[in-house]
Formats: structure tokens, C-alpha cells, sequence
């Protein structure tokens, strides 16, 4: 590994420019569609008592939770 060299910033490790991903927008077309039918589908969600701890990932990037359990009702 060569951080010195005059072309350090183009690197491909985040997706960026030239080498960001074609699909990003789909997948996140596609994801949108996905949530606004669960949605659409499902009433009275929860969460589910004694199974979440909110515990975060050990990450300085992005937070997110370990697990997130809960509940919900169908309605179609």
C-alpha cells in the first residue's frame, strides 16, 4: 500500500465517481416499493416485549442496531 502516491484520493473503496454502482438507484426504487406495500399490507406494529436490547453495531461509520424484533398484524 503506496497512501503517498499522487492519485491516493481516486481510490474505489466507497463507491464514489467513476465506480459507483449502477444499481444504488434501483435498489433503492426497489426498496421504497417494498416498504410502501408492507405498509400498506400490515397495521398495528410494535415492538416486541423482552427481545430488544438496542444495542448499536461497533461501528464509527454507521450506527445501527444488533436486531429490532417486532410485531404486526395483516390486514390484507
Amino acid at each position: 500500500m503506496q497512501v503517498d502516491r499522487e492519485n491516493a484520493d481516486n481510490h474505489m473503496a466507497f463507491g464514489q465517481g467513476t465506480h459507483f454502482c449502477l444499481g444504488a438507484q434501483l435498489a433503492r426504487t426497489e426498496l421504497q416499493i417494498a416498504m410502501t406495500t408492507l405498509l400498506q399490507r400490515t397495521d398495528n406494529w410494535a415492538l416486541v416485549e423482552g427481545k430488544n436490547s438496542l444495542k448499536h453495531h461497533p461501528n464509527v461509520l454507521l450506527r445501527g442496531l444488533m436486531d429490532l424484533h417486532i410485531s404486526f398484524d395483516k390486514v390484507m
